[in-house]
């Protein structure tokens, strides 16, 4: 069995597979579950990696992997341009800082029986009175990064599950730059996992 790629058209045992275009890199949306209504015009997004463990059987004439029982993912970031009201910046700040309850407990836990309750309305976990406000669940959103293709249509989405916000990088404001660059934020996050649909 013979696989061959040609330009726009890939076969296999001479049967032509589906999808003849191919990804563009400049082509996607972000969007965070529990951050509704805020847009992140993202400049750069990855996929993060998936490595896959394996143990090695010692035999006494050679030594050969089999694979292991455990897969881990690197981190997922984004760089996106500030908006002018500052929105989609505090709107993670607000969402580190009340996870991270540096500022007060009490803060803390309002933000999660919050969390909890607006889960439970959208049929998703959580509970009515909110009340579970220590639950890690409560910390979790998905996030959604969505590929387009030659025609702005969604034809992939990554969801990303149980993610959380992990760094915000720091801004610089700077007077003597000649010329008109827009400030861009950077953040990372941690996930449960993916999954990748084909639209």
């Amino acid at each position: 069995m013979a696989f061959t790629n040609t330009i726009g058209l890939n076969t296999y045992d001479g049967q032509a597979t589906t999808g003849t275009g191919f990804i563009q890199p400049t082509a996607f949306k972000f969007q965070l579950d529990q951050i509704s209504g805020v847009v992140y015009n993202c400049q750069t997004a990855n996929i993060p990696a998936i490595n896959y463990g394996f143990a090695t059987v010692v035999t006494p004439n050679l030594d050969y992997a089999i694979p292991g029982d455990k897969a881990n993912f690197g981190e997922l970031q984004i760089t996106f341009l500030i908006s002018e009201d500052f929105s989609n910046y505090k709107s993670l700040y607000d969402l580190i800082r009340n996870q991270s309850k540096f500022y007060s407990s009490e803060e803390y836990y309002a933000f999660t029986r919050a969390n909890e309750k607006a889960k439970y309305l959208q049929g998703v976990g959580g509970m009515p009175d909110g009340e579970t406000g220590s639950n890690i669940q409560s910390l979790l959103t998905d996030a959604t990064l969505s590929i387009l293709g030659s025609n702005n249509m969604v034809r992939a989405q990554i969801f990303f599950r149980d993610c959380f916000p992990t760094g915000l990088e720091g801004l610089v404001f700077d007077t003597t730059n000649t010329t008109l660059d827009y400030l861009v934020g950077t953040a990372s996050f941690k996930f449960k996992y993916y999954d990748i649909e084909i639209i």
